[in-house]
């Protein structure tokens, strides 16, 4: 259990001095709606991390049971989009910086190769269900080339 506590930690020090490194990029930008959605960090060392309390800010912990609403979606999915965009600046702007303060700190957790048998199934039952939903429009709605189509994709 402590190596799990560990690792975690490590992952979370790790993903707040990269995060760090892409919002320094933002404040030499002229950004006119900047990322604001991570804490400030206090302290990140080998076996401590202080972070900013976001409450302060006005950010609510939703409800995980109850999940989000539409609203709230979106504007999660908005600020995922400003951090990802600055991280994408950051690659192309300042390559080198990019390699070693983000890229060099954040590993691949969930595509890895011990997990491809069971994505590729996954996305094989997800491509599967998404060509039967398409089919099934498609007859609805008399549309005969794209009911061959999905018939012959589904087959693959």
């Amino acid at each position: 259990m402590l190596l799990i506590i560990m690792e975690a930690l490590t992952f979370l020090i790790s993903f707040v001095l990269s995060t760090k490194s892409v919002l320094s990029l933002q404040s030499s930008c002229d950004i006119t709606s900047p990322f604001r959605a991570t804490p400030h960090c206090y302290l990140a060392c080998e076996t401590e991390l202080v972070l900013e309390d976001l409450c302060a800010r006005g950010f609510v912990m939703a409800d995980r049971k109850a999940g989000l609403d539409a609203v709230h979606c979106r504007a999660a999915m908005r600020e995922l989009a400003l951090l990802h965009a600055l991280s994408l600046a950051m690659k192309l702007c300042h390559p080198q910086e990019f390699a070693t303060r983000v890229a060099a700190c954040v590993q691949e957790a969930v595509f890895v190769p011990e997990n491809e048998d069971w994505y590729r199934g996954y996305y094989r039952a997800a491509t599967r269900n998404a060509l039967t939903m398409v089919s099934i429009h498609c007859v609805t709605n008399n549309s005969s080339v794209f009911t061959t189509v999905s018939r012959e994709l589904m087959h693959c």
